[in-house]
């Protein structure tokens, strides 16, 4: 199967999380401030400016910024931006200008396979609805030696896909389920 889309992930790492005082404390990390901004403020000043950056990239198609609903996220923002498919080494190039915090992570993915519900429109783009939701699972092989090829092959099982797309709720209104491999240039 060809590649759909070549995917920008940015997942943008909360700097209040896991901090704690001497004491093994945690204390509240929104009072501690950056030139007058919380780091709260600091951080989301940040992913907007890179915004601006991946959408001006060349090959760039479509783009969200997703905010974590979690109450104590490891991540709290992520970049989840679309460029023609084959633009990983644009994408790599990309990844120095967003200038990642240590913890950050950032990579260029293939859009491997994808799967959409019948009722579903043709309209590829992105929703732009402020409740849209998205469910992001990432994975990682730990054993070199196991087949890449299998698991490409069983992505549906394994990732649970194939349950959340049959028996997911009407209300969720489900458009579109994908799997992304990395790309390693």
């Amino acid at each position: 199967m060809t590649n759909l889309y070549s995917v920008f992930f940015g997942f943008i790492h909360n700097p209040s999380v896991n901090q704690q005082n001497s004491n093994g404390i945690g204390h509240n990390n929104s009072e501690h401030q950056f030139n007058g901004f919380t780091r709260d403020d600091y951080c989301l000043d940040k992913v907007l400016a890179e915004c601006n950056t991946i959408k001006n990239r060349d090959g760039f198609r479509d783009g969200v910024l997703l905010k974590c609903i979690d109450s104590k996220p490891m991540f709290t923002y992520l970049h989840y931006a679309l460029f023609q498919s084959g633009s990983a080494p644009r994408i790599n190039n990309l990844i120095g200008q967003c200038d990642p915090s240590p913890k950050s992570q950032y990579g260029a993915f293939e859009e491997l396979f994808a799967i959409q519900k019948s009722a579903s429109s043709p309209d590829t783009s992105l929703p732009s609805n402020r409740h849209a939701g998205f469910i992001v699972s990432c994975f990682k092989l730990l054993d070199e030696n196991f087949k890449q090829h299998t698991l490409e092959k069983s992505w549906l099982s394994w990732t649970g896909a194939r349950e959340i797309y049959k028996y997911s709720p009407r209300n969720w209104n489900l458009r579109k389920i994908t799997l992304h491999r990395h790309s390693v240039m």
